[in-house]
């Protein structure tokens, strides 16, 4: 049997609920993949409060990432993979204890490392080098607001953007300034300062080149201006 989570309704932890279900069996070109970590991340959270673009109906296996060991193989599928640890943006699924996958979608990981700390940085570092790459392509001399630089992606931004040579300034509450200054970045406290004047200050008045924004909504205004 396969034990997973599922959401049942739309709402705080107290909808997910676990259940059991078969044991999945890989197709031609999957694996089986024997979970031993999966991320919690805000879109998990967004799922569970039924917000999340494109998720599956309620009830479904929240899960966007995991890490574990491959115990079946697809008939199509690399013989070599089995017993291979692996990790895996699954999206959607993650919370169980078995999941199939495409054998071309998992990616090898040394089995020496932690799971948990490998399924900590995968979502957050992919979306980190998305932004900064394949969205923004940052280069040396930028200069590069990040908003909410203390959390999750906001960290791997600054992590991964040291790499470019660039300029970053993060905000962030006081308890989280550490974080950014670590990263050789400069934190903005927006509940101290006037972020756009502070900017100003910085650049002398000539802003930045890219603002990464994952507040949203009327914050976008104040991001572009």
């Amino acid at each position: 049997m396969n034990t997973q989570v599922f959401i049942t309704r739309a709402g705080g932890a107290e909808v997910l609920q676990v259940s059991q279900a078969p044991l999945p069996q890989p197709r031609t070109k999957e694996v089986r993949v024997r979970v031993l970590a999966a991320g919690v991340a805000y879109a998990d959270v967004m799922m569970r409060r039924g917000v999340y673009p494109n998720m599956p109906r309620i009830p479904f296996v929240p899960g966007y990432d995991i890490v574990g060991i491959v115990d079946e193989v697809g008939s199509a599928a690399p013989a070599d993979l089995m017993g291979q640890t692996v990790a895996v943006l699954t999206t959607f699924g993650g919370y169980s204890q078995y999941i199939c996958t495409p054998a071309a979608e998992v990616i090898p990981v040394p089995a020496t490392v932690a799971p948990e700390l490998v399924v900590a940085a995968m979502l957050n570092y992919v979306t980190a080098y998305q932004l900064l790459q394949r969205f923004a392509h940052v280069q040396a001399g930028m200069r590069v607001l990040v908003h909410a630089a203390g959390g999750g992606v906001g960290s791997a931004v600054l992590d991964v953007g040291r790499q470019t040579q660039a300029t970053f300034y993060g905000t962030v509450s006081a308890a989280k300034q550490e974080i950014v200054r670590q990263f050789g970045a400069t934190p903005l406290d927006y509940h101290q300062v006037n972020i756009a004047q502070q900017l100003a200050a910085y650049t002398e008045n000539q802003g930045v080149d890219v603002v990464l924004d994952g507040i949203g909504g009327k914050h976008f205004a104040e991001s572009y201006r």
